[in-house]
């Protein structure tokens, strides 16, 4: 008798779609406001102010993304990167986006995004640059699972 086993790799998450979120940005460009690093109050990127949703694209640098209770670093986000897009308010309440000195961000509405994206006929670009953001939390995710704080820190297994 003949064992036979799955000698596949496990599935991988999405690799980075630059020239879908290239594309996507260049189509929301044109629409978006720079926001300049003097405007940037406390070096925080808000995504939710005034009961209203934005959406930043990041055109060079990058942000780094922190738990907003307790500060804890989680990702760094490289240009090019859009945030906003999948945003909601308990989202951007929960964490804090730190862009590093010199990252270029221009920002839009959110609801000015969304008529974009139908005017443009951009959805299938959207939903493949969701699917990789989704991949890369999921990834991140299952990295952090019962693991302790010092493990995470350190990279320990």
């Amino acid at each position: 008798m003949t064992i036979i086993s799955d000698s596949s790799p496990a599935p991988l998450p999405m690799e980075k779609p630059l020239l879908i979120i290239e594309e996507i940005i260049s189509i929301f460009l044109p629409y978006a406001e720079s926001l300049q690093e003097n405007k940037r109050g406390d070096g925080n990127l808000h995504l939710y102010e005034n009961n209203r949703l934005a959406v930043a694209l990041v055109t060079g640098g990058e942000v780094n993304i922190y738990h907003g209770a307790d500060m804890m670093w989680l990702a760094t986000a490289r240009a090019p990167f859009i945030f906003g897009l999948q945003g909601s308010p308990f989202q951007y309440n929960s964490f804090n986006f730190k862009p590093e000195k010199n990252s270029k961000i221009s920002v839009l509405p959110r609801e000015k995004a969304l008529e974009i994206i139908i005017k443009h006929h951009i959805f299938p670009q959207v939903l493949t640059y969701q699917t990789y953001l989704h991949d890369f939390w999921e990834n991140r995710n299952n990295l952090l699972i019962n693991k302790s704080l010092l493990q995470i820190s350190f990279g320990l297994t």
